[in-house]
């Protein structure tokens, strides 16, 4: 026969020695191992240009980040000026890079007539965002000085 003050004591043993398990679980989770380097708070690490570019090709996303991040190294800094980039490559491709207008034979985030020039920004011209982006901005750049301008062009003429 089992004694009730046996299995009570036993009880509040599992449950003491269960608290402390969960107990030790979470500091271990907080607290760094003993003879290691706590690394400090986290935080976001910028993408490469390369790595944008590889994921530009099938998501515009990235496409819109790169040329964010190009445009400001070209010294486009105001946010009305991107506003007026991002604007103008929306209307013109939604900054898709295999982006195709069949009537015309334009290509790419900016529409390039034909498409082929912008191998003078770089290699892999059909596919790589970067090299588009960078022909676009020289574009816009020579012809209009700024991506406003060209917008504006754009609105008047229906192209840019």
């Amino acid at each position: 026969m089992i004694r009730p003050v046996l299995v009570l004591r036993r009880a509040r043993t599992s449950v003491s020695l269960f608290a402390l398990l969960v107990g030790a679980a979470v500091l271990a989770t907080v607290l760094p191992a003993p003879g290691t380097v706590g690394l400090g708070r986290l935080r976001a690490v910028a993408m490469s240009d390369q790595t944008m570019t590889n994921r530009a090709e099938h998501h515009p996303y990235y496409a819109r980040k790169l040329g964010r991040r190009m445009a400001r190294d070209h010294g486009w800094r105001s946010d009305r000026q991107w506003h007026c980039l991002r604007r103008l490559w929306n209307m013109e491709s939604s900054w898709r890079v295999h982006a195709d207008n069949p009537s015309s034979s334009a290509y790419g985030i900016p529409q390039a007539l034909p498409g082929r020039k912008m191998s003078s920004a770089g290699g892999h011209w059909r596919r790589n965002a970067g090299t588009q982006i960078r022909w676009g901005i020289r574009y816009v750049n020579s012809r209009y000085d700024a991506p406003c301008a060209a917008m504006r062009h754009k609105q008047r003429h229906g192209w840019y």
